[in-house]
């Protein structure tokens, strides 16, 4: 079991991408891992992006994305990028979900709205014969993502941008 969380009390303007080391609360057996991170005001658009995107990704990968933007509201999502979007069906996964926490039960291949907690699944099943997934938003001000790949088949995987509405400053 996979599970995750992170207190969103980090300092503002931090962006950075690092390997856990075995004691940092995120734990696989898989050899290749990434956590990457967008926090603050300056983190009000940008986007996120797989490993070598629009090249293939690699395989037995795993990363998890954090993305907090302080007073944010809503946080609205399109999947771009000159190399489309591709993660293999039933293979490999990316999961998007609302706040700084998850477990591996959030992710069941379909998604769950269950009260405040919500969850996207992608891969190439989701596309309907387009491009991109759609669009899609959270009326949050934190989001997760988490990308894992199997050892066979590699894509082109996927570019993900965002914008956030609703900040406002207490003067």
């Amino acid at each position: 079991m996979i599970s995750f969380s992170m207190s969103p009390h980090l300092p503002a303007r931090f962006f950075g991408s690092f390997f856990p080391s075995p004691n940092s609360g995120f734990r696989t057996d898989r050899p290749q891992q990434s956590f990457i991170t967008c926090y603050g005001d300056s983190c009000s658009t940008g986007s996120f992006q797989s490993l070598n995107y629009p090249n293939l990704y690699e395989d037995r990968w795993t990363a998890i994305y954090l993305l907090y933007i302080p007073r944010a509201s809503r946080i609205d999502f399109t999947f771009t990028g000159d190399g489309g979007f591709g993660i293999e069906t039933l293979k490999d996964e990316l999961y998007v979900g609302n706040g700084l926490s998850f477990s591996s039960n959030d992710f069941t291949e379909a998604d769950i709205v269950d009260g405040n907690r919500v969850v996207r699944f992608f891969d190439n099943s989701t596309l309907n014969g387009k491009r991109y997934p759609p669009p899609f938003s959270f009326e949050t001000d934190s989001v997760w993502l988490y990308f894992l790949t199997d050892k066979n088949i590699m894509l082109n995987g996927w570019q993900l941008k965002w914008t956030s509405t609703g900040l406002y400053y207490i003067i």
